[in-house]
């Protein structure tokens, strides 16, 4: 989601701190050493309604890059209901793979989903282990390998040769060697593979991961994209591995600056995030999706009142051809094959897939800063939101306001808040929530937390039916859509334990259910 981009940490405390406060100018590259500065041309890509479409193929779904079939059908990963999501040139939902029902290759968090030119898929999974799953021709679960990369980005090329890269969808801090390949490219089936380039470490070697990870895309010659997800820089490397072409283009905002010698213990890191996705179009050009040019404001509730660029690339030399500014909120587009570019709307292609199953909230004891206890389960027969946090986490310290300004506002009859910290000790939880006063039931969870729920930054928040199970998960804190819906979803809850309480009694002994 749109949150994870714009406001995200990752899950242990960075030895260096992140900034909001950025530059006027100054961008992270400088042209040069192979690197083609290109201006941004004025607006000259058209984005026609989706309702126009005749017969676009999905590229973009809530700001990720999708693979796509033979018949131009796109497959969407659906961390919440644990599934695949088949989507076809009508913009519905054709299919689902995967879902926690399924009895063999049971998927948990798919991240990334890339069919290869024969009918089957390989999938990138942040939960299950190992973390690469095949399905074959008939969509049956075929098997499943540890891929090259934890929480990879997938994209498959020609004989099915699968290219992969850090997933800029998980924002974890991890010890990234200096040394370790920047892209892999890999036959899964043949268990044969290479690294592609380095990865340009910065002084703590926690950041090493974000600094290098980013979108990649395969295209039809078998040439491997990548765009930094942090850096103002998109590559293009030949199917042996040789670099093709480097470019970077004016963005109109300042981009992340992570010097590779001199970031280090308590250094400021400044982070804006780039390039979010990357595509090869139907029409066999190199389509690149940034971020939001802006930051949260700070004074207002999720505000995003800025934009993002949909920019247009010739795939054999890196020239920027078109490009154009389109809102913020915007990060569903299908392309046809002559071009032509058509907003979609995420929720309205949701409404056309069958309900995922709900998975329960894993009912866990965990200690309160007054020297007491309790077990989520003993929430059920309200609706619930389950917020963890951090008190290294700067967007953290955005959103327990705006939650605590929330929570006054509601009926406590029929809904609860949980706030769960994930410090790795008490004093450090508790020294930081002081300052905020909230009214709902504060916990300690510790780093272990992660183990139980699976998330892969923070903040995170669950929202949770009458019946402990998870309706929705949403990662960061940014964007006002995303905002305006948690409030949404949690309400509707809430309005179904108020229509139907007697469904709810007697759910205290239910596990799982």
């Amino acid at each position: 989601m749109l949150g994870i981009a714009l406001a995200a940490c990752g899950d242990r405390a960075p030895e260096v701190q992140i900034s909001t406060a950025y530059p006027d100018s100054e961008p992270s590259i400088d042209a040069g050493d192979g690197l083609t500065d290109y201006p941004t041309p004025a607006e000259s890509l058209l984005v026609h309604p989706a309702g126009g479409a005749t017969d676009a193929e999905l590229v973009f779904y809530r700001g990720r890059g999708l693979g796509r079939g033979p018949d131009g059908e796109a497959y969407a990963p659906d961390p919440i209901g644990s599934r695949v999501l088949i989507i076809d040139r009508d913009m519905e939902v054709a299919g689902v793979i995967g879902g926690p029902t399924e009895e063999g290759g049971k998927l948990g968090q798919p991240l990334s989903a890339a069919p290869t030119p024969e009918g089957g898929l390989f999938v990138s999974d942040a939960e299950a282990s190992p973390a690469l799953v095949y399905y074959g021709l008939d969509r049956s679960y075929a098997g499943s390998s540890a891929p090259p990369v934890k929480n990879a980005d997938l994209a498959v090329g020609p004989g099915g040769v699968v290219w992969a890269a850090r997933s800029p969808y998980v924002l974890r801090f991890d010890e990234t060697q200096p040394g370790e390949p920047l892209l892999y490219r890999f036959d899964p089936l043949a268990g044969t593979g290479v690294g592609i380039a380095s990865i340009e470490p910065v002084g703590d070697p926690g950041w090493n991961r974000i600094a290098n990870a980013g979108p990649v895309a395969v295209g039809p010659d078998g040439t491997g994209y990548f765009a930094f997800f942090l850096r103002n820089e998109i590559r293009a490397y030949t199917p042996d591995g040789d670099l093709r072409w480097r470019t970077s283009r004016e963005l109109g905002f300042p981009t992340a600056r992570l010097d590779a010698s001199e970031v280090g213990d308590g250094d400021e890191v400044r982070m804006r995030p780039v390039t979010q996705a990357l595509a090869i179009g139907p029409d066999g050009l190199l389509y690149a999706l940034t971020s939001p040019d802006t930051l949260p404001d700070l004074d207002a509730v999720g505000s995003i009142s800025g934009s993002r660029r949909l920019e247009v690339y010739e795939p054999d030399t890196g020239v920027l051809l078109r490009a154009t500014t389109v809102p913020a909120e915007w990060n569903t587009f299908g392309i046809d094959d002559r071009g032509a570019v058509y907003r979609a709307d995420p929720d309205e292609i949701d409404a056309t897939a069958p309900p995922a199953e709900r998975p329960p909230l894993p009912r866990v004891t965990l200690p309160t800063f007054d020297g007491d206890s309790a077990n989520l389960g003993d929430f059920r027969g309200k609706a619930l939101l389950v917020n963890f946090w951090a008190s290294w986490c700067v967007p953290c310290q955005q959103e327990l306001p705006q939650l605590k300004a929330y929570y006054r506002t509601l009926d406590h009859e029929n809904v609860e808040f949980v706030s769960i910290s994930a410090d790795q000790t008490p004093e450090e939880a508790f020294e930081f929530i002081d300052d905020f006063h909230l009214e709902f039931p504060l916990f300690y969870g510790g780093p272990e937390m992660q183990d139980y729920f699976h998330f892969i930054g923070l903040p995170f928040t669950l929202i949770v039916d009458g019946r402990g199970r998870i309706v929705e998960e949403i990662y960061g804190f940014g964007s006002l859509e995303t905002w305006e819906h948690l409030k949404s979803t949690l309400e509707t809850e809430m309005a179904r334990v108020a229509s139907s309480p007697a469904s709810m009694e007697g759910m205290e002994g239910m596990e799982g259910k």
